[in-house]
C-alpha cells in the first residue's frame, strides 16, 4: 500500500525536488501547499504541526544565512517535541545545492565541465548565483537563455525560465539539454553522497515511511 504525504515548499523548483525525494523513498505526494516563499511557509508552520498529529507532512525550507546550523534552525521553528508525522527538513543552503551535488549529471545537463561544479555544494553561500554563473559557460544556448538574466535587466538574479529549466532536470520529461534519457535526470541517492543535508533529508523521509508502515 502506498503511503501518502502532504508537502509544503517555498516555490515550484522546491516542489519538484520534494516530489522526487518522496518518490525516491517510496512515498507519494498528496497535495502541495505553500508555494508562496519562505515567510509564508513559516507563518503556516503552526497549522502544519497541528495537522501532523493526524496526517504525515513533509516540509522543505531553505537555510537562513544567519542561522547557526540546520538542526538548531529546525528547533527554533518547531521546538524539540515535534509530531511523529512531521518531517521538516532544511536544504543547505538551497535546493540548488542538492542539484549541484550530482556533479556528473548536472554538468551534462548544463553543458559544462564537471570540474566547474563545487565539490562541497552545501558550503556554497549563494547557490542560485552559483548556478547562474555555471550556466553562463554552457555550450547549450537554451540553457544560457533559460538560466542567465537577460542583458540590461540589472535587478534580475536569474533567467526567465530558471525554475522551469531546473525542474526539467529533476522530474521525468523532456530535458532542457535536449536529452530524453531518464539516466540524465538528477539522482538524489548519488547527490546525497556529496550533500550531508540531502542525506539527512532522505534519512528523515525513510524514517517517516517506517513510522507510517508500522502504524497501519
Amino acid at each position: 500500500m502506498v503511503a501518502y504525504v502532504r508537502m509544503s515548499v517555498q516555490g515550484n523548483l522546491d516542489k519538484a525536488v520534494g516530489q522526487r525525494l518522496l518518490a525516491t523513498v517510496g512515498l507519494e505526494c498528496w497535495g502541495v501547499f505553500g508555494l508562496n516563499g519562505k515567510e509564508g511557509l513559516i507563518e503556516r508552520l503552526p497549522a502544519y504541526c497541528r495537522s501532523a498529529r493526524r496526517d504525515p507532512w513533509f516540509i522543505l525550507i531553505d537555510f537562513d544565512r544567519d542561522a547557526p546550523c540546520a538542526p538548531t534552525r529546525i528547533e527554533q521553528l518547531v521546538g524539540t517535541e515535534r509530531p511523529d508525522l512531521l518531517a521538516l527538513r532544511i536544504a543547505v543552503r538551497a535546493v540548488e545545492s542538492w542539484l549541484m551535488a550530482d556533479k556528473d549529471r548536472f554538468a551534462t545537463f548544463l553543458g559544462i565541465k564537471r570540474s566547474a561544479i563545487p565539490d562541497l555544494p552545501d558550503e556554497v553561500q549563494a547557490p542560485t548565483e552559483a548556478v547562474v554563473n555555471l550556466a553562463r559557460e554552457s555550450k547549450h544556448r537554451r540553457i544560457r537563455e533559460a538560466l542567465v538574466p537577460e542583458p540590461g535587466r540589472r535587478k534580475a538574479r536569474r533567467g526567465p525560465l530558471y525554475s522551469q529549466c531546473l525542474t526539467s532536470f529533476v522530474l521525468p520529461g523532456t530535458l532542457a539539454s535536449g536529452s530524453d534519457s531518464p539516466r540524465d535526470l538528477w539522482d538524489p541517492e548519488v547527490a546525497a553522497g556529496a550533500s550531508p543535508s540531502l542525506r539527512s533529508c532522505l534519512e528523515a523521509l525513510r524514517g517517516l515511511r517506517t513510522r507510517l508502515e508500522r502504524g497501519r
